[in-house]
This record gives structure tokens, C-alpha cells and sequence, in this order.
């Protein structure tokens, strides 16, 4: 990967008013593939880095798993400080490319994985599948812990390109996560 960081920057309605901008150097190769606000104006961020100096906090995955993991991470609304930012992944290459945010502050996070040693929590799928396969995973709205990550995927290449999350999460506590996946 070319030398990227991630950076977010929040603009007032009038579009000529900076709210904040936020900036998370890697110091190697970091990359945003989505982004959501809640309901509560907190930001949330997802993509892949190939830096063991992502700025962590809170983390339910401290350590960089392989070559290039994912990341997932909360910024405070006022954009001063994180909620949390974690690393996911396992030995090989990993991506978060879909993000999606509950009425809770839950995150959920989808991607492609080519690591059989992914981190897998109460899974649908809890074997490696193929080349590599889609993943989706659920993060606390504290973002200290993985409440579910699994596979899905055969024995090609599969990856989840998008991912929706609605709203009845808040009534039913169960939450239909809908990902699209490209094979």
C-alpha cells in the first residue's frame, strides 16, 4: 500500500464552517472504506492499515494480525478524542468494507478476509470457506468487545461490499443486517 492515513473532517450546514477535522497518522499505509454518523453525532470509521502503530484505544484486538488487517473505530462527537479503535484480522490480508451503525451506537462491520485464523465470535460460519470470504462481525458500542463475527463464504472469493443495518434494533434487540456479496 502507498503511505495513506485517515483523517475526518466534520463541515457546519452553512458549508463554510469547520466543525473539527480529526487526523489518525498510521505512520505506514491506512485506508477508509466507510464511514457512518449516529443519531448522537459520533463518527465511525472502517477500512484497512498495514501500520502496528494505528492509534488504538479500547480495543477488542490490539495487535496487527498479519500483513493488513482491518480497523474499526468510534470518534467522540466533538472529534477531540476516540471512543474506541481496534485492529481486526488474522494472519493474512483483511479489509473492513462496509460499516453500518445501530440506534444503540452499535457498530457492524463487513469485509473480506483471507485469514483462516480470523477472529470468529458465536459464528454462523466458523470455517474458512475459500480464497478468501466476506465477514461480518459486531462491535460494543464501547468497542471493547466482538459480540459476533463469522464467515460467509464458499470456496472462491467472496467479500461483502455492503452492508445496511435497520432499525429495529432498538424494539426487537435483534437487528437484520442485509450484506451484499460479490463473488
Amino acid at each position: 500500500l502507498p503511505r495513506k492515513d485517515v483523517f475526518v473532517t466534520k463541515i457546519a450546514p452553512d458549508g463554510r464552517t469547520l466543525v473539527y477535522s480529526a487526523f489518525f497518522p498510521a505512520g505506514e499505509s491506512a485506508e477508509t472504506l466507510g464511514l457512518e454518523v449516529d443519531a448522537g453525532g459520533f463518527v465511525y470509521l472502517a477500512g484497512l492499515t498495514a501500520s502496528n502503530r494505528f492509534p488504538l484505544k479500547n480495543a477488542f484486538q490490539a495487535r496487527l494480525g498479519g500483513d493488513m488487517d482491518g480497523f474499526v473505530l468510534k470518534l467522540a462527537k466533538n472529534g477531540k478524542s476516540l471512543v474506541y479503535s481496534s485492529y481486526i484480522g488474522g494472519g493474512g490480508k483483511d479489509m473492513c468494507t462496509a460499516l453500518g451503525v445501530d440506534i444503540q451506537g452499535t457498530a457492524y462491520i463487513g469485509g473480506i478476509t483471507a485469514s483462516r485464523d480470523f477472529p470468529t465470535r458465536k459464528a454462523y460460519q466458523k470455517s474458512f470457506g475459500g480464497k478468501a470470504d466476506a465477514f461480518v462481525a459486531k462491535v460494543s458500542p464501547q468497542g471493547t468487545s466482538l459480540l459476533y463475527s463469522t464467515f460467509l463464504g464458499g470456496t472462491g472469493e467472496d467479500w461483502a461490499s455492503a452492508l445496511a443495518v435497520d432499525a429495529a434494533g432498538a424494539v426487537s434487540k435483534e437487528t437484520v443486517v442485509e450484506i451484499s456479496l460479490l463473488a
